[in-house]
């Protein structure tokens, strides 16, 4: 399932922009030729400019006002106005709120919790093993 959120808008010189952010949980792909659906919690964004694909991070670049509009944002070539950043802003926030990304980060903390508490058992042991480094 992808849930996905567009803001639109069109730049100064008329052109139309689309900035696409995505949370998507489940993935299709061909295992040995069958098409098997599997589940995921992956996050994306993409800018577009007329139609053509203009990169997929947003970036933070120094403020910049020209045309009467401010900029502290890019993708690729693409420069977003701080207005139309606060909407993407909302987006991701309301997806970064949903139960599956919420969910998968949990998952990322705990395991990272695992993995400390088995580095930390691992110390121990090799010290316990090595006499802490002292040879007799």
């Amino acid at each position: 399932m992808t849930t996905e959120r567009k803001i639109e808008w069109a730049n100064t010189k008329g052109k139309s922009v689309v900035a696409t952010v995505c949370l998507l949980t489940e993935r299709v792909i061909n295992a040995d030729g069958d098409r098997v659906t599997v589940p995921c919690c992956e996050w994306s964004e993409s800018v577009t400019l007329d139609g053509c694909y203009q990169g997929s991070a947003i970036a933070p670049m120094a403020p910049l006002s020209a045309n009467g509009a401010t900029y502290a944002n890019r993708c690729g070539k693409v420069a977003i106005p701080t207005e139309q950043m606060a909407k993407i802003e909302a987006a991701r926030a309301e997806l970064r709120s949903m139960s599956e990304w919420v969910a998968h980060q949990a998952k990322i903390e705990r395991n990272a919790r695992e993995c400390a508490e088995y580095e930390m058992h691992k110390a121990n042991i090799d010290r316990m093993m090595t006499l802490d480094g002292r040879t007799y």
